[in-house]
């Protein structure tokens, strides 16, 4: 007997219409959700998904409010940053924080409702924090055209 190979936007799809979430095609695009691995817990997976994205944002704007230990990239860009932009980081990290954490929380109160749940609420949230965190990284992205020296060791040592 063949077994049936796991489809997950077929899988998807069917959560879809019961707990109403984002089409397989806006979540795949924004956290690549096709990836994922038949393991039983679809929402689960793709609540992971959704942190694995996040949590990298979240890595990236932590080296921009506390550099002490940021490499040179950071340390280089950093300078090109406003108070205002580094505001706007403060903001989106404590957005995304509170995401992640819920996050943890559902991997202590599992729960498909509750998973759903929270894919509903962090989709929506996300389309919010990549508006903004966009602008502010094409600033930091546009900060290697200008001049500027890269930090060297004498910077570091004064």
């Amino acid at each position: 007997m063949k077994e049936d190979k796991f489809d997950i936007k077929k899988e998807y799809s069917k959560l879809v219409k019961k707990y109403k979430l984002p089409s397989f095609k806006e979540m795949d695009e924004e956290f690549n959700i096709g990836s994922i691995q038949e393991n039983g817990f679809l929402l689960k997976g793709v609540r992971s998904k959704i942190f694995e994205k996040i949590d990298s944002f979240v890595k990236l704007i932590d080296s921009y409010l506390y550099p002490s230990n940021a490499g040179v990239a950071v340390l280089y860009e950093i300078k090109y940053l406003s108070k205002e932009d580094l505001e706007i980081f403060e903001d989106l990290y404590r957005k995304m924080m509170i995401v992640m954490r819920e996050n943890d929380l559902l991997d202590l109160d599992v729960s498909e409702t509750k998973d759903a749940e929270f894919i509903k609420n962090s989709y929506k949230q996300w389309q919010q924090i990549k508006k903004q965190l966009y602008n502010t990284m094409k600033k930091v992205r546009d900060s290697w055209n200008k001049k500027g020296d890269l930090p060297t060791d004498k910077a570091y040592f004064g």
